[in-house]
């Protein structure tokens, strides 16, 4: 074992994202990863995850019986987020059996905000499952208001969900996911990440009582929103589960 088995390839229709195992038969993920692109939800039977992928096959594949996603997040479809998106982009998927812990160990959240700069970007199909033993790093940069995380990291295709980790007791440990990506005014990659303990807690227990948000009704793109972003709107990182055709 690597020690990253836990994070795994989601998948919905032709794409996938990423999904990490927080317990035997819990996956977290990012919300928009279960919404195809006209922002319709899918259902839990269409998505599975995959994970354990040294010979090139998936060594472990389990299908969902269950999500539930913020109650603030609602999923407008096309390509941008805008920064309640990002800030509620979370999502918790109920497995229909167990991993066993000796193919993949589950990974812990970050307790708390993070007080060094320095994190681990862990996408699916990155070089970690090639054999790798350790996710890449990058920096975190800037904290806004309304829980939006702003990372010098670089996410390719497949990368929506990733789990950002920080250091804490001698491991790396959950502290945001890849939402959005974006560019500085130099051109440099930029990923928008969201607090995460919060939504997790009230996801557990939603996901306890299986009780998964109604659609939510279409809205327009808000304008307005964290101190510090100047009201933009950003791009869904690369790999959205469900694509159209």
């Amino acid at each position: 074992m690597t020690g990253w088995e836990a994070v795994g390839r989601l998948r919905s229709g032709e794409g996938y994202c990423t999904g990490t195992l927080i317990e035997a038969d819990i996956v977290l993920t990012a919300a928009h990863c279960l919404h195809d692109d006209d922002g319709r939800p899918v259902v839990p039977q269409g998505v599975w995850f995959e994970v354990g992928f040294g010979s090139g096959a998936p060594a472990v594949r389990r299908g969902v019986t269950d999500w539930v996603i913020s109650p603030g997040y609602s999923d407008i479809g096309g390509i941008e987020l805008d920064e309640a998106m990002i800030a509620n982009d979370v999502a918790l998927l109920r497995l229909s059996e167990a991993i066993p812990p000796e193919d993949a160990r589950p990974i812990a959240l970050h307790p708390a905000q993070a007080p060094e700069k320095t994190v681990y970007l862990a996408p699916y199909g990155d070089a970690l499952h090639r054999g790798a033993s350790v996710p890449r790093s990058c920096g975190l940069l800037a904290r806004y208001a309304g829980g939006i995380l702003l990372f010098d990291c670089k996410a390719g295709y497949g990368a929506s969900g990733a789990p950002i980790l920080a250091e804490q007791g001698g491991g790396l440990r959950i502290l945001s996911l890849v939402s959005a990506t974006g560019t500085d005014e130099d051109g440099a990659a930029r990923v928008f990440g969201m607090e995460l303990t919060t939504h997790v807690v009230i996801l557990k227990d939603r996901l306890t009582r299986h009780a998964a948000p109604p659609a939510r009704t279409r809205t327009n793109v808000l304008s307005g929103g964290a101190k510090g972003s100047g009201g933009a709107r950003f791009v869904r990182a690369p790999g959205k589960a469900a694509p159209k055709d």
